[in-house]
């Protein structure tokens, strides 16, 4: 009954599932999601770390995920447990104390990993029941709600996402606008039908030396539950890559992404030190807000306003080239024909008016 929460192959915590003690074994490591400033960690540090890391019960085709994998105990900690807590996120993991398991032989970036889960993930069919101590899947830690799943194609993990087509689209034309702007290494996603199912498919960013930690870790971390211009997680970001940071707001603003939620953006960790904000991903949700007088998630204030914001701080002058040539780019009759290959012409001449307010003063 006793287990190890690890970091590859660096023992964080000991912890015993019957009796509730738990020990810390290194601190340095100690996931972002629990951190305490106090320094005081209980059996509640284990639960918080499993609930932030399976699957949501709300997420579509949970049942048929959890009946896939042999899960019983839908407990959070029973199920990390059973999927070791690998997850395409991270390198943090847990084995059983007597496990001879290593990071090497287990890690889903070098292993390979159950596609009859990763079918049912997507399309919710279980034709294979798998069970035993040989099960190695992402899918139990995947989050969101959407059918999803990973798989591997040429050497690359790829991550296939069940979607309208309009939304697949939005998905395309939204991470050409995150490149144009200037947005470090944003992600490029096309059209595949799979499984009879239409999907958005982009390869995964995230690898053993490039972690993604979520921005709902980073307001555990400062002890916040609203996002706000005002809180300490949105002014810590503005220090560590204003840059990036205000040129994903001003995208968001761009695409009026309704869907820029807390497990939506988040910071970039190699060896163990946040380095800069995470790649932006999960555009499907753009173009769908209906105005800018929309509330604009991170700052709690509309897009209009998120804007106006951020062209009044000192930070808004490390983006004004970039911003302005991508404002002249939008404009092109080349971008033109990239973007009604995706969306009306409606939604375009809606776009343009939108970037008077990035370029006026």
């Amino acid at each position: 009954m006793e287990y190890l929460l690890m970091y590859k192959d660096i023992k964080v915590f000991r912890f015993d599932i019957k009796t509730g003690e738990i020990e810390l074994l290194n601190e340095e490591y100690i996931p972002i999601c629990i951190r305490r400033q106090d320094g005081k960690y209980t059996f509640d540090s284990v639960r918080k770390f499993c609930s932030l890391r399976v699957l949501s019960m709300n997420r579509v085709y949970c049942k048929e995920i959890l009946a896939s994998c042999g899960v019983d105990d839908q407990s959070d900690v029973s199920i990390s447990i059973i999927s070791r807590a690998l997850s395409f996120r991270d390198n943090y993991w847990i084995k059983s104390l007597t496990s001879q398991e290593s990071w090497d032989s287990v890690n889903l970036y070098a292993n390979r990993f159950s596609a009859q889960v990763a079918q049912v993930a997507l399309t919710g069919v279980v034709d294979t029941i798998e069970l035993g101590d040989e099960l190695y899947t992402g899918e139990l830690c995947n989050k969101g709600t959407k059918p999803k799943c990973y798989l591997h194609r040429n050497q690359e993990i790829l991550l296939f996402k069940e979607e309208t087509v309009d939304e697949i689209r939005s998905e395309i034309v939204s991470a050409v606008i995150a490149s144009v702007l200037g947005l470090k290494s944003p992600t490029r996603y096309w059209y595949e039908r799979i499984y009879e199912r239409d999907c958005s498919v982009c390869k995964i960013l995230t690898s053993e030396n490039s972690e993604l930690v979520h921005y709902r870790d980073i307001m555990s971390y400062h002890n916040e539950v609203t996002m706000s211009y005002k809180s300490s997680s949105y002014q810590f970001l503005m220090s560590l890559d204003a840059e990036q940071f205000i040129l994903m707001q001003i995208m968001d603003y761009i695409t009026l992404n309704i869907d820029r939620n807390r497990d939506n953006f988040g910071v970039e960790m190699c060896n163990n030190e946040i380095v800069g904000l995470y790649p932006v991903y999960d555009h499907d949700s753009c173009f769908k807000g209906k105005g800018t007088n929309g509330i604009y998630f991170p700052t709690g204030i509309t897009f209009h306003k998120t804007i106006q914001y951020l062209k009044s701080l000192q930070e808004y002058d490390l983006v004004k080239k970039k911003v302005g040539k991508a404002v002249a780019f939008f404009h092109t009759s080349a971008f033109r024909d990239i973007f009604l290959k995706m969306k009306s012409a409606q939604v375009y001449e809606l776009m343009l008016k939108r970037l008077k307010l990035l370029y006026c003063v």
